[in-house]
């Protein structure tokens, strides 16, 4: 969670410093609230119904749409030139995901019979 908490932070910044507006106002909060109170937060929204019944299912099923998201937030940071540490190692974690998922396509794809 920690992890998640640093590159959503460094989200915020990267579309700030492009003068972008960060909207809903409570969404800034994350830049202020101390990383462990904002890590439970975090915590407890993945661990809630919402997210087994929203965004889990989501992600089983529309891997390509997670990695256009990131692939879309790589350029935004990129533009902005502030350092990434830890969105770039979730990207890591984004393209593994999505190059086994691609794999398991493949492998259960009428041509791959």
């Amino acid at each position: 969670m920690k992890l998640n908490v640093q590159a959503f932070r460094e989200a915020l910044r990267a579309l700030r410093t492009l003068g972008v507006p960060i909207r809903p106002y409570a969404t800034r909060l994350v830049e202020w609230l101390p990383e462990p109170v904002a890590s439970f937060l975090f915590r407890s929204l993945l661990d809630s119904r919402l997210a087994d019944m929203g965004a889990q299912p989501h992600l089983d099923a529309a891997p390509d749409e997670w990695k256009e998201l990131a692939d879309e937030m790589r350029v935004i940071l990129r533009k902005s030139g502030l350092p990434s540490p830890a969105s770039d190692i979730l990207f890591a974690q984004v393209d593994a995901r999505f190059q086994g998922t691609q794999a398991a396509f493949a492998d259960s794809s009428p041509a791959a019979a």
